[in-house]
């Protein structure tokens, strides 16, 4: 079990073989229901023996306390500040990759083979509080247009949340791999990691909106694009349908030396 680190861990196959990969996206900022819940994915794949996986393991948004205040590792878009109100900011995406390099480089982003993304943080003004919004599969939750309440766009497998546009300051996009941070001056909550980040939430006439959430990904799942950096990719032979899962973040590894015959169980 791999859990929060704030840096890239690695995982070596001791033994030629099926593994199954499971991960769980961290939350966003907030108690009870104003948390964005992250995402959970799994997978069996084909590794060699000595190959290793470059792990990312997300970690929940945080409470503000100060102007911009951070986003949970891999990913989370930061909060804001509204006079003596703070926002959420958004978790982060915890994922696989063959590429080696801190969470945001370039290369390594592109070589993910299974994302599980955060949630997006609450947004606050005064005593009216918005929720982030979950992690998705294909789909991080959000509103992607102007909203009464400002909440902040999903992730898609395409592209970052769209930042809602009813009031300036206006929510802020999430991007590949990351999500959008809410502008310092309002207390909106940071969007989610993931394959692609959720929006800050933006200003709106009642609300500083809370951010969406990201959206996950699994190499070879029928509605996801191909690997951007590799010209072979690892197959990932079987997966589950991605859904809301806990705060806690872990990644699990169990070996087959044979294809399998049965997923939840990783029968050989």
């Amino acid at each position: 079990d791999f859990t929060p680190t704030g840096n890239e861990q690695t995982f070596s196959a001791p033994q030629a073989g099926y593994y199954r990969f499971e991960a769980w996206g961290a939350a966003g900022a907030g108690t009870g229901d104003l948390a964005g819940r992250g995402s959970y994915t799994s997978g069996i794949v084909f590794l060699a023996k000595d190959q290793v996986i470059y792990l990312h393991t997300g970690s929940q948004g945080q409470i503000g306390s100060s102007e911009q205040t951070t986003g949970g590792y891999n990913g989370g878009g930061a909060t804001g500040k509204y006079g003596s109100y703070f926002g959420g900011s958004g978790g982060g995406a915890t994922d696989f990759r063959l590429v080696s390099g801190n969470w945001q480089d370039p290369s390594s982003l592109d070589s993910r083979l299974m994302v599980a993304a955060g949630g997006g943080g609450f947004g606050r003004y005064s005593s009216s509080y918005r929720p982030g919004g979950y992690a998705g599969g294909l789909l991080g939750a959000g509103v992607a247009e102007c909203n009464v309440n400002g909440d902040g766009g999903g992730g898609s497998q395409t592209a970052g949340g769209a930042g809602s546009t009813c009031n300036s300051p206006n929510g802020v996009p999430g991007n590949f791999g990351s999500g959008g941070s809410s502008p310092s001056n309002i207390a909106a909550g940071g969007g989610g990691g993931g394959y692609y980040g959720g929006a800050s939430g933006g200003d709106s006439t009642h609300y500083h909106g809370g951010g969406g959430g990201g959206s996950s990904y699994i190499s070879g799942h029928l509605a996801a694009l191909p690997l951007k950096r590799l010209a072979i990719e690892l197959l990932v032979y079987k997966r589950t349908i991605l859904h809301l899962a806990k705060l806690t973040v872990v990644i699990r590894f169990a070996v087959c030396t044979i294809p399998p015959r049965s997923f939840g169980v990783l029968k050989c």
